[in-house]
């Protein structure tokens, strides 16, 4: 049997999307053709093992590797292992990057309800944005020619968007970008004077989508300095929206009503099951459905990059997010948080 000829590495593999995504991606011919690298939390294994013991194509290779995504130390010890096997011809190439993981994170401990990382940085800036950043700037010498990177986005990312009326109560909530230490911080988005303790879940989603402007921000940036890279130029970046989800778990770290936590984790489950056989593509899917639109983000022909999916619909992210002075700055600010130095990436105009 041949040996694979491109690596698949999916962060987020054991969480609800990250599961649909490999349950679909190990139904399509490229699974014998890409050795699979499925990235987890070290306490968080899920049922992957047992998905890819039950369901994997003999000819599917693949391994189960654990690295903590809220600590910028991990990421850095989990690419220094990784990339002298890549360079010996352990490993193939990178082709395809899927960085799934995430989540809401709030303590309940806190009358602001802010959570940090081990960094000192807010949790869901680190997780969600920050490690993502630094991750994928360090793979990019692993990368094959012609790769794809692929990560999530969120209506949340767009303030304006009539489903983030819940906790876009004011005027000012209407524009995200804040200096990038009072996002790192989380202190630009904390519960309003007027309702204490009690806000704490709105000012939360506030963060959570915050984390998905940022990168798209960063999609576009780095998409820019791609394509004028020598050797990088025919890596393209796709930023996919998965809709409302529920029973996924992205909402277990997260200081919600009680009512809604029963909601998403029991009611919409079965809900959106019914809808997506009506609306593939509808405000509500399912696990599997997003795991669908992620196979065609990452092989889907046509697709420049810096593209935005919805589900499998080329859409476009918020005004906000085309702002090249924000852009840039975050650009800027996220270097000197993340401590990038020459030997760490390949892109040529990292600077």
């Amino acid at each position: 049997m041949a040996a694979p000829k491109y690596a698949l590495l999916v962060t987020g593999a054991a969480g609800g999307i990250g599961s649909g995504f490999v349950s679909e991606f190990l139904k399509t011919p490229q699974a014998s053709t890409h050795y699979g690298l499925y990235v987890v939390h070290p306490s968080q294994p899920g049922s992957l093992a047992e998905l890819l013991k039950n369901h994997a194509p003999a000819s599917h290779k693949y391994e189960i590797a654990s690295l903590d995504l809220s600590s910028l130390v991990s990421v850095r010890s989990f690419v220094s292992t990784l990339q002298p096997r890549v360079k010996a011809g352990e490993l193939p190439p990178i082709r395809k990057l899927y960085l799934i993981a995430g989540g809401i994170f709030t303590s309940k401990d806190t009358e602001d309800g802010l959570d940090y990382s081990a960094d000192g940085l807010e949790k869901m800036f680190a997780v969600n944005y920050l490690v993502n950043f630094l991750l994928v700037l360090m793979l990019l010498g692993s990368m094959k020619e012609s790769a794809r990177i692929v990560f999530m986005s969120s209506t949340t990312h767009w303030p304006e968007n009539k489903s983030n009326a819940s906790h876009v109560t004011k005027l000012e909530h209407n524009t995200v970008w804040k200096d990038v230490d009072m996002l790192a911080n989380g202190k630009g988005n904390v519960p309003e004077a007027e309702t204490g303790k009690k806000g704490r879940f709105e000012a939360g989603m506030r963060r959570y989508g915050t984390t998905k402007t940022l990168l798209n921000m960063f999609m576009y940036e780095l998409q820019r300095r791609l394509d004028k890279d020598s050797q990088l130029s025919k890596i393209s970046i796709i930023a996919m929206e998965p809709g409302a989800v529920g029973g996924t778990g992205l909402f277990q770290a997260h200081t919600f009503p009680i009512w809604m936590w029963f909601i998403l984790c029991y009611i919409a489950p079965l809900i959106q099951t019914i809808v997506v056989w009506f609306m593939p593509n509808g405000f509500m899917r399912t696990p599997q459905q997003v795991g669908k639109d992620l196979v065609f983000a990452g092989w889907g022909k046509g697709l420049k990059g810096a593209t935005y999916l919805d589900g499998h619909v080329v859409r476009d992210s918020s005004p906000e997010t085309h702002d090249v002075v924000k852009q840039g700055k975050l650009w800027e600010g996220s270097l000197r948080l993340v401590g990038l130095s020459d030997a760490e990436t390949a892109l040529e105009s990292w600077r």
